[in-house]
């Protein structure tokens, strides 16, 4: 599993580097003209997420015939997706009366032929567990993309610096994982057949797909349509601190556990005791990352990115607690689709879309940027309580036992937390020493109390980095 978290990891904290030198450089309004173009993108990109990568991994018995066959597809759909955004492009610019939105979709368009390209690739490294691979490959992206787009902003581009260092990034992408793959398509191998076998377990997670673009956007197409594009900036900006890189993240951990799930489906005593230790772990991460963005956005935001993102640090801190609940919330992905219950996640998303749809609006109208975020952290707490409902109906897991797995890394954080406020009080005019060793005091009280609370969970995070200091690791 390292090497799965080290391939978020890595690409995660060059992103975050990349994204905070572009905040200093450019504008609120430059992310709110990418933000709103990429709402139209990620609706078209939904389309090319059509669950064949999944069902190439949790099937068995896969041939040569169905990677090559699925390659063809992938390609295909990526060519008709690059064609429609390239055409469409100048009906999004007029809806949303931002004519620089035409220029700026037609180029990301190209982005999918790019990627679909290599989609079959990447499912082939997932299946194989080979993570070491990923993590290269992500780390090579973004480090060059991202000083591509540096070297861009300074130069004066402004919101084209974004788009193209998006574009390249996917081009990156794409080469490097041809470049280590030792798969090769075959077109003869081509068959209809092979595609229908897969089409059963792929088009529920295909149209899931549709409906989680609905769910992680509803709020941003809103957002720009009553607010507009300066004030989605704003909320992109915040996102782009919490929720993006503690999510995907996440996310690296449920790519390992989806494979791992489906190899385990029939032992449920098994499946439980690894959901509540990768649940644990995790949280012993991320809890205390996002209780200090909670407390250090007050001093952080104006001392390194000026007054023109004040107005993001209250949404900062909402979206660290809407964090928190996504990730409680990511393990039930992996487990629905090892468990052939890819529909599940189906009717999820359209309860949160429609809930998120419903009251958002209303939100924005009486509360502005601040009341949609607290609305939408209320939808996804209300959310969490069904899923766990959800896990239920297929493992034997008890409340209790999340409870016993969330509570040291909480309690601690919140002593941390607590310490750090302290140390702001004795130090107010001095905010870097206050950032420092606030920081440093909160770290301390934190690993004391994790290591009299819960000592499993630290000694197993040693366990998996020394299992990636060996030659050769494997996972």
């Amino acid at each position: 599993m390292i090497w799965s978290v080290l391939q978020m990891v890595s690409k995660q904290g060059l992103s975050f580097v990349v994204f905070g030198i572009l905040s200093w450089l450019l504008s609120p309004a430059d992310f709110g003209v990418l933000a709103t173009a990429m709402i139209m993108i990620s609706f078209l990109d939904s389309f090319s997420e059509n669950g064949f990568s999944s069902a190439l991994i949790q099937r068995q018995n896969v041939t040569n015939r169905h990677f090559s066959s699925i390659f063809v597809v992938n390609v295909l759909v990526g060519v008709t997706l690059t064609i429609i955004g390239i055409s469409c492009a100048g009906l999004v610019a007029d809806y949303f009366s931002t004519p620089l939105l035409k220029p700026v979709i037609q180029i990301l368009s190209f982005g999918f032929v790019i990627n679909t390209v290599s989609l079959t690739q990447l499912a082939l490294a997932q299946k194989k567990l080979n993570f070491r691979a990923l993590a290269i490959r992500d780390t090579i992206s973004t480090a060059v993309s991202g000083g591509i787009g540096i070297t861009l902003a300074l130069l004066g581009f402004g919101v084209w610096s974004l788009v193209i260092q998006t574009i390249c990034s996917s081009i990156i992408n794409t080469i490097v994982l041809w470049s280590i793959a030792d798969w090769r398509p075959n077109l003869k191998d081509f068959s209809l057949a092979a595609v229908k076998e897969l089409w059963p377990y792929s088009s529920r997670l295909f149209v899931f797909n549709i409906i989680k673009f609905f769910a992680q956007n509803t709020e941003k197409f809103f957002i720009s349509i009553m607010l507009g594009t300066v004030t989605l900036g704003i909320y992109s900006f915040a996102f782009k601190f919490t929720v993006t890189p503690i999510t995907m993240f996440i996310g690296s951990i449920g790519v390992y556990l989806f494979p791992k799930f489906s190899e385990l489906q029939a032992d449920h005593k098994t499946v439980v005791k690894s959901y509540l230790l990768t649940t644990q772990v995790t949280q012993t991460i991320i809890t205390p990352i996002l209780v200090a963005i909670i407390i250090a956005a007050p001093i952080v935001v104006p001392a390194v990115w000026g007054n023109k993102w004040l107005e993001a640090i209250p949404i900062l801190q909402i979206l660290s607690i809407l964090t928190y609940l996504q990730v409680l919330i990511s393990p039930a992905g992996p487990i629905f689709k090892a468990f052939n219950r890819p529909n599940w996640l189906l009717y999820w998303s359209i309860g949160i879309t429609l809930a998120v749809a419903l009251s958002l609006p209303i939100a924005i109208h009486f509360f502005t940027l601040l009341g949609a975020t607290w609305m939408i952290t209320i939808v996804y707490l209300i959310s969490l309580f069904v899923m766990y409902f959800m896990i239920r109906k297929l493992l034997p897991i008890h409340w209790l036992d999340l409870v016993r797995a969330l509570w040291p890394s909480f309690s601690a954080s919140g002593l941390a937390g607590l310490g750090f406020l302290v140390i702001v009080q004795l130090m107010p005019s001095l905010l870097w020493l206050q950032l420092i060793c606030g920081l440093l005091v909160g770290g301390v009280i934190y690993f004391t109390i994790l290591c009299w609370l819960d000592r499993n969970s630290i000694q197993l995070v040693i366990h998996e980095l020394k299992r990636f200091t060996r030659p050769n690791p494997t996972a």
